[in-house]
């Protein structure tokens, strides 16, 4: 039979197990190389504000974040399902949308994706 725990000590067990794996899973995700970085250049003619999303060949999109008009912006996501074929999707407020290239990339890997010329390379620093 298994060992049962009463009282305080049973939560202030649990408590500490939950503690513990919470910092585990936190440190993987603070992690460069557990993380998938995008860096996208807004140099779209009108620029304007964009939602940067994160589609997988198979899966939900995924939402990374936004870039401002003019800017660079390099935004991340964890290594869960971070590994294989994607496309970027920049999504207007008007609800326009501009699909980049596929590529292949994985966890500690950057995307670069340069909007005026819609082109998404891996970054070769």
């Amino acid at each position: 039979m298994g060992v049962v725990f009463r009282g305080r000590g049973a939560g202030l067990l649990l408590v500490l197990a939950l503690v513990v794996s919470g910092c585990a899973s936190a440190r993987n995700a603070n992690n460069p190389a557990q993380q998938l970085q995008v860096k996208v250049v807004n140099n779209l003619t009108p620029s304007e504000d964009l939602s940067i999303y994160l589609q997988p060949g198979l899966g939900a999109r995924r939402l990374l974040g936004s870039v401002g008009p003019g800017q660079t912006r390099t935004l991340t996501t964890s290594s869960t399902g971070a590994s294989g074929q994607f496309v970027l999707v920049a999504r207007t407020l008007s609800g326009q949308s501009l699909v980049s290239n596929p590529i292949v990339a994985g966890s500690g890997q950057t995307i670069v994706w340069d909007l005026r010329a819609n082109v998404a390379r891996l970054d070769s620093e």
